[in-house]
């Protein structure tokens, strides 16, 4: 599991400090984290044994913000009357390092009577865990502690996020009646930030935030702090997909300010229905397919009107094209018996119009039209010339 770095330095201090107060409790080993591995680490111990000493063996770093890192200084004494020796253990995370005495290579050390290590770890958070544990082991030849694992640990935490999603998928819209969704942003590190501004390029979206307080922060994945975004978006826009992007700009009590990305998007359903083969309705897109540039390709869909007799002279008229060598045209079927009105749609990319061989390609076409129900609509298709 890679969830951060550990960097373990261990220092070999001087003679003890007179004013330093040291917890003078042998670590003792459980006996079935000693094994026969272990015992022949070391030479077999001749004389008096040392004895391993430390102030404390576990600690929690608390809240951590991803990509940051902190360290905390364990402190080893060799309280005995022999030579402590030290070799580098095995991690508990593959990620994990070990450096004694600065020094990537070394991989054993003795400490004398009365002298002291201090082991200090270094923890990156990098990992999406919510929270971390990690032993970082020394073996030693005290025979009451051979194995001395210090254990950190500590939560992963967001200073912002968006929730439930970044990208928000309202409903489709229908009845020409504006559509809402909600959304929130909290922060796991902040209980008091503001909204400083939302930025936005469409007027077709109206966004609102408003501040969080009580039950309702915390329902907001555990955060310390949240606002509410209601967002409102217009009957006025275009049938088929609409995609809008914004920013919402944040700043914390310190005037730090930060910028959360979001979209939202939705589908508008026309007073219409588009038939043909590879036309997808909730986007507008046609798939042209593969084809060879020198050959060019033509499509044709159909598009029943249900309730043309509410407009008279109704048109629908391509105004604006983003791709010059793809065209498009609306004209009536003339042939066409049925009720309402039938318009044929025609695509064409002309044979050794696209010249470059980077053949697969996009097109959008925006069409105008007097219906009571609409203002445009965009038609899109995409291809692969080859």
């Amino acid at each position: 599991m890679k969830i951060g770095t550990i960097v373990l330095v261990v220092v070999l201090g001087g003679a003890a400090v007179a004013s330093a107060v040291w917890v003078s409790t042998s670590i003792n080993s459980p006996e079935s984290t000693t094994t026969s591995d272990e015992e022949s680490m070391f030479p077999e111990l001749v004389g008096p044994p040392p004895k391993v000493v430390a102030d404390e063996y576990i600690y929690d770093f608390g809240s951590m913000e991803k990509h940051t890192e902190q360290e905390h200084i364990f402190t080893l004494r060799n309280e005995g009357e022999g030579i402590l020796k030290i070799l580098k253990g095995k991690p508990t995370c593959k990620c994990t390092k070990f450096l004694l005495n600065d020094d990537e290579d070394l991989k054993r050390m003795d400490v004398a009577p009365g002298e002291s290590v201090k082991v200090t770890v270094a923890w990156k958070v990098e990992g999406k865990s919510p929270e971390f544990q990690q032993d970082a082991p020394v073996h030693t030849n005290d025979p009451a502690s051979p194995y001395v694992p210090f254990t950190i640990k500590g939560k992963v935490v967001s200073k912002y996020f968006v929730h439930p999603f970044r990208t928000l998928v309202a409903p489709d819209m229908v009845d020409n009646e504006p559509v809402s969704i909600s959304a929130a942003v909290g922060s796991q590190l902040y209980d008091d930030f503001e909204v400083e501004s939302i930025e936005k390029t469409s007027d077709l979206i109206e966004i609102t935030a408003r501040k969080l307080d009580g039950d309702d922060v915390a329902g907001v994945r555990h955060a310390t702090g949240a606002h509410a975004l209601d967002i409102v978006i217009s009957p006025k826009i275009p049938v088929g997909r609409f995609h809008e992007r914004f920013t919402i700009v944040l700043k914390n009590k310190d005037g730090v300010l930060s910028k959360e990305k979001m979209e939202v998007t939705l589908n508008r359903p026309g007073p219409f229905r588009v038939v043909g083969p590879k036309f997808d309705n909730h986007t507008m897109t046609l798939n042209m397919g593969a084809f060879s540039r020198d050959e060019g390709k033509k499509a044709q869909l159909s598009m029943f009107i249900s309730n043309k007799e509410e407009v008279e002279d109704l048109y629908f008229k391509v105004v604006e094209s983003t791709n010059e060598h793809a065209t498009m045209s609306i004209e009536p079927d003339e042939r066409w018996t049925g009720k309402g009105l039938k318009l044929l749609l025609k695509f064409e990319i002309a044979p050794g119009a696209i010249e470059s061989k980077e053949g697969q390609g996009r097109a959008q076409w925006v069409v105008e039209t007097n219906h009571p129900l609409l203002e445009t609509v965009r038609f899109r298709a995409k291809y692969q010339a080859y």
